[in-house]
C-alpha cells in the first residue's frame, strides 16, 4: 500500500511538472529557448495564425485614418484620434501559441488595407509577463507598396551594416480565422527592448516623425512614445539651434545629435533611395535621446519606398545625391563645409557599404524563398524584383557622376507646411463603360461633365473624357478606377482627376467616401509632350454612384464632389 501511496504522489508530481512545462510553452514568458535572433532569421517563414472574432476582425480591418483630419489644416490644434483598437486575440507563432494577445491594425495612408491590413501583435497586452523570445512587441507590414516585398529587409540590413540602429526584418505568411493574408515583412518594433539593445539605456526621450520637423509648430507632430508625462523641451532646444548663424548652429548641433552618426543616415537614406524619409519628406523616422551621449539619434522607419520606387512628388531632374527639403539636411548642405563632409560620407559608403554582388546574391536568396509563397500576383513580383535588381546595378554609376562633379546646387526650399490645406474643388456627372469596350460601337456614348477650380481658378479643358477599368499599379492590384483626363487650355498640361475605389466598397448601394485610405483620390498632371505624371494634390469628398458595372462593357454612372488639396512646398 505504501508503495502505492509513493507513486501516486510521483504520478502527480510529473503531471505537475508537465503542466507547468506546457503553460510556460504556452504563454511564453521568455522562459523558452526563443532568441532575436531566431525571431528574425532571414533564412525562415515565420508562420502566424492569428484567431479572432470574426465580428471584432471585420470592425478591426475596416478601421482607417481620414486623410483631412489626420494631415489637414486643424492637425495641430485638433489631431486625429487613433482611429485603431486594440483585440483580444490568440497568436500561433511555428506551432507555439500565446493567448491572449492584444492586436491592432497599423498603417497610415499609403499602407492601409482593408482585405490585407498591417497588423501590430501586443504580448504583453493582457498578461504583463506574457514576451515572444524577450519581445513584447511584433510589427507586421503588409507591403502594400512593395510588391518585391524586399525593400524594408534590404534597406534595415544595409543601414545596420552602415553602423545606423535599424530594426531587424524578415518574413511571415499570416493568416486570420484560417484564411491565409499571404506574406508580411516581420519588422522589429522600436520598443524599449530596442533601445536597450543599442544603446544600454531605454530611459531617454523616443519620438516618431511623420511629416514631422524641427521647426516651430512642426515640434508638436512629434509623437512621444515614452515618457509621456514629460514635455518635450529637448525637441524644443533642437529647434531654437536652427535660429543661428552657421558657424553657431554647427557648434549647437555637434552638443545636440549624434553629428557624425547623423551623416551616415542622411548619406543611408540617399544611397537607398528612401524618397519617403526624413531628409526628403519629413516622413518615417525615429529620434532618440540617447542619455549616454546626451544626444538624439536618429532611426529609420517605413523603409518600403526604397530601392527603386518613384518619388512621385519631387521634380524628375532633381540632383540624385540630394535629398535636403528638412530644415536638418537643409541646412547643413548650404554650408560648404558639412556638405562637403555629407558627400564624402556618401562616397565612403558607396565604397564600404554598397556591394553590388552580395546585395544581388541576397535578392536571388529572397527570391528563391518568397516565391513559393507569393499566392496574388507573380507578375509584379516579378518585375519589381527586376527594378531592384537594376537599382542594385545602376546605383553606384548614377551617384558617381554627380559626387565626381562639383557638388549639385539645391534650389529646392524647404517645405512650406506640414498640413494640407485646402487650394480648390472638383465636381463631376459621368455615365461611362468598364475598360474594354470597343469605342467604335456607334450605339455607346461616354459623358463625362466636370469642373475643377485651382487657387480660385476655373480650370478649362480640351479633349477632356473619362475612362474605368481595373488599375495596374502593383498597390492598387485589379481595384477599380475612375479617371478623368483634359488638356488644360491656359497651361498646356494633362490634368487627370482619378479615383481608386476598394472593391468591398464599390459593390455597395452608399455613398463613398474619399478618405485616401479605402478610397484615393488625387489630381494628377504631367506636360502633354513628356510622360512624367505627378501626384501633387489629394482629394477628399464623396463618390455617388447610379449604376455599377466591372464587367467589360457594363455600365458606370454617378456623381463626384470633392475638395482639392496639396502640401505647400
Amino acid at each position: 500500500m505504501q508503495c502505492k501511496i509513493k507513486i501516486s504522489k510521483l504520478t502527480v508530481a510529473l503531471l505537475f511538472l508537465v503542466l507547468i512545462t506546457a503553460v510556460s510553452i504556452y504563454s511564453d514568458t521568455g522562459s523558452n529557448n526563443i532568441s532575436a535572433n531566431s525571431i528574425f532569421n532571414p533564412q525562415h517563414i515565420l508562420e502566424i495564425k492569428i484567431t479572432m472574432s470574426e465580428k471584432d476582425w471585420d470592425l478591426m480591418r475596416k478601421e482607417r485614418h481620414d486623410v483631412i483630419a489626420a494631415l489637414g489644416p486643424d492637425r495641430i490644434e485638433k489631431p486625429e484620434p487613433d482611429p485603431y483598437n486594440i483585440y483580444k486575440a490568440e497568436v500561433e507563432i511555428d506551432g507555439i501559441k500565446y493567448s491572449p494577445v492584444g492586436i491592432k491594425k497599423r498603417g497610415f495612408l499609403g499602407s492601409t488595407s482593408l482585405r490585407k491590413p498591417s497588423l501590430g501583435i501586443r504580448f504583453n497586452e493582457y498578461d504583463k509577463q506574457l514576451k515572444f523570445g524577450g519581445l513584447k512587441r511584433l510589427s507586421l507590414n503588409n507591403n502594400q507598396q512593395d510588391p518585391s516585398f524586399v525593400h524594408q529587409f534590404l534597406t534595415y540590413k544595409i543601414f545596420r551594416e552602415a553602423g545606423i540602429p535599424a530594426p531587424l526584418c524578415n518574413f511571415a505568411k499570416v493568416y486570420v480565422n484560417g484564411k491565409c493574408l499571404g506574406i508580411y515583412s516581420n519588422v522589429e518594433a522600436i520598443t524599449d527592448e530596442f533601445l536597450k539593445k543599442h544603446f544600454g539605456d531605454d530611459s531617454g526621450n523616443l519620438y516618431e516623425g511623420q511629416l514631422s520637423d524641427f521647426r516651430p509648430v512642426w515640434v508638436d507632430t512629434f509623437e512621444k512614445k515614452n515618457n509621456k508625462s514629460k514635455g518635450k523641451e529637448d525637441l524644443l532646444l533642437l529647434t531654437k539651434a536652427f535660429e543661428l548663424d552657421d558657424d553657431h548652429l554647427i557648434e549647437q548641433l555637434n552638443e545636440l545629435i549624434d553629428f557624425d552618426e547623423y551623416l551616415t543616415f542622411w548619406a543611408m537614406e540617399v544611397l537607398t533611395g528612401h524618397w519617403d524619409s526624413y531628409s526628403n519628406n519629413g516622413n518615417n523616422f525615429f529620434v532618440y535621446n540617447n542619455p549616454a551621449k546626451k544626444k538624439f539619434a536618429f532611426i529609420p522607419w517605413g523603409a518600403d519606398s526604397t530601392f527603386g520606387d518613384v518619388d512621385p512628388y519631387s521634380p524628375s531632374n532633381k540632383p540624385l545625391t540630394v535629398m535636403a527639403t528638412s530644415i536638418l539636411p537643409w541646412r547643413l548642405y548650404k554650408i560648404e563645409k558639412t556638405r562637403e563632409q555629407y558627400r564624402e560620407r556618401l562616397k565612403k559608403l558607396l565604397d564600404t557599404v554598397w556591394n553590388e554582388n552580395a546585395l544581388s546574391n541576397t535578392v536571388e536568396q529572397l527570391e528563391t524563398m518568397l516565391k513559393p509563397h507569393i499566392e496574388s500576383d507573380h507578375n509584379n513580383f516579378n518585375s519589381a524584383l527586376s527594378q531592384v535588381k537594376n537599382f542594385i546595378q545602376n546605383r553606384r554609376s548614377a551617384l558617381k557622376k554627380e559626387l565626381d562633379a562639383p557638388a549639385p546646387e539645391w534650389n529646392s526650399p524647404l517645405r512650406q507646411s506640414n498640413v494640407l490645406q485646402k487650394i480648390g474643388a472638383f465636381s463631376a456627372d459621368f455615365d461611362t463603360y468598364w475598360r474594354g469596350l470597343s469605342y467604335n460601337n456607334s450605339d455607346t456614348r461616354v459623358k463625362a461633365n466636370f469642373r475643377m477650380f485651382l487657387d480660385g481658378k476655373r480650370q478649362w479643358f480640351i479633349g477632356s473624357g473619362v475612362s474605368a477599368g481595373p488599375v495596374k499599379e502593383p498597390r492598387f492590384n485589379n481595384f477599380p478606377s475612375i479617371a478623368f483626363f483634359g488638356i488644360e487650355i491656359r497651361t498646356g498640361k494633362w490634368m487627370i482627376p482619378v479615383f481608386i475605389i476598394d472593391p468591398e466598397l464599390i459593390e455597395s448601394d452608399k455613398p463613398i467616401k474619399i478618405d485616401n485610405t479605402a478610397v484615393f483620390g488625387a489630381v494628377l498632371e504631367g506636360k502633354i509632350l513628356e510622360f512624367n505624371i505627378k501626384s501633387l494634390n489629394l482629394m477628399s469628398g464623396t463618390i455617388f454612384l447610379n449604376k455599377i458595372g466591372t464587367n467589360v462593357n457594363d455600365r458606370i454612372s454617378g456623381k463626384i464632389q470633392a475638395d482639392i488639396y496639396k502640401f505647400l512646398r
